[in-house]
């Protein structure tokens, strides 16, 4: 049970973190911003209000890791006033500690919450796999559709088409052997030849109509 609340108390101190992490980064923005503007003698007033804004996100952050069992004394309140803030040497920790925290700090929370997601995925797997439609029976269903469609179009070439053609090659062949005896039924042998493939081109036209229907 330990172990089970640090991993979960863990979890919570990541997912809270992708919360602060973005703030971090707007203050490194308005660090830089307001620093400018200070140095040229414009907004001066703004930047010890960020400055203060750095040491409430560091405080936030000591207390999440005090929930997550770490002992963490802070400096306490920043001193009011541009060159007292400056002069206290945990602030100027707080302001180098933005930059890992919102980078760094980012992608190893994502990293982290990913690789739990996909421990509980695997561990619970067992037990809901077969209740959900998985890519392997997707696959399966479409190779089946596909060997159905197969059948029906051999079936379609075999009885239709096919057959037709080969009475085509018959008649053909018949109105060849019979030409010199009897052209007036050689001739009546070939017109029924030419309907037969007449008829097998139709049923091939829908055949192919059916493998690839029109838009």
């Amino acid at each position: 049970m330990r172990r089970v609340r640090a991993g979960l108390l863990a979890l919570v101190h990541l997912a809270t973190g992708l919360g602060t992490a973005p703030v971090a980064g707007l203050l490194i923005v308005a660090l830089v911003v307001f620093t400018v503007l200070w140095a040229v003698g414009v907004g001066f007033w703004l930047l010890p209000r960020v400055l203060r804004g750095v040491r409430s996100l560091a405080d936030l952050e000591r207390t999440r890791l005090v929930w997550v069992g770490h002992e963490l004394v802070g400096p306490g309140e920043l001193p009011r006033g541009l060159r007292a803030a400056l002069a206290d040497a945990a602030l100027l920790r707080e302001v180098v500690w933005l930059v890992p925290y919102a980078t760094l700090g980012t992608f190893l929370r994502i990293v982290g919450l990913q690789l739990a997601g996909y421990a509980v995925q695997y561990t619970t797997a067992p037990a809901w796999w077969r209740l959900v439609p998985e890519l392997t029976a997707t696959r399966a269903a479409a190779l089946d559709a596909h060997a159905v469609e197969l059948r029906r179009i051999e079936r379609s070439l075999h009885d239709g088409s096919q057959n037709r053609l080969v009475a085509v090659t018959v008649l053909i062949g018949a109105a060849r052997r019979g030409l010199a005896r009897d052209p007036a039924f050689a001739d009546e042998l070939l017109e029924r030849a030419q309907s037969a493939a007449e008829l097998a081109l139709v049923e091939l036209r829908e055949v192919v109509r059916s493998v690839l229907p029109p838009c």
